[in-house]
């Protein structure tokens, strides 16, 4: 599956999400810049909620194909909008609430245009047939 890429923007920070396998992943240096803290504070509430076993590593962390500035694609270490969260809203609430309802609303008009589409296409099958 593509990774699609998709920037979120607040007033404070530009940045890019990926969206793969059904979820939203973001590197560890983009989650600092959208909780606006540096990486040792995220690498360390990280580790915490890891070693908590709130979650399971092997369930929100993956290397994913990103793209780079150049154009090739690279692997980066990610992580799942599920740790994003746990994360956030740790480090900082106001913007983690942001950023869940911004993650959400395109999920959401995603799965539309998704059901869109496949009724769009049935319908079209139905009249060919």
């Amino acid at each position: 599956m593509n990774t699609q890429v998709i920037s979120y923007q607040n007033q404070e920070t530009k940045l890019n999400v990926y969206y793969h396998n059904r979820t939203f992943w973001l590197t560890l240096e983009n989650i600092s810049k959208l909780f606006q803290s540096d990486i040792k504070s995220v690498f360390q509430t990280l580790k915490e909620i890891l070693q908590n076993e709130d979650l399971n590593e092997k369930s929100v962390n993956q290397h994913i194909e990103i793209p780079s500035q150049s154009g090739a694609r690279l692997l980066a270490n990610s992580y799942n909008l599920d740790i994003v969260m746990a994360i956030g809203y740790r480090l900082n609430v106001k913007e983690a609430t942001r950023f869940r309802i911004w993650s959400m609303n395109i999920i959401s008009k995603g799965i539309n245009l998704q059901n869109s589409l496949t009724k769009f296409a049935k319908q079209a099958l139905l009249s060919i047939f």
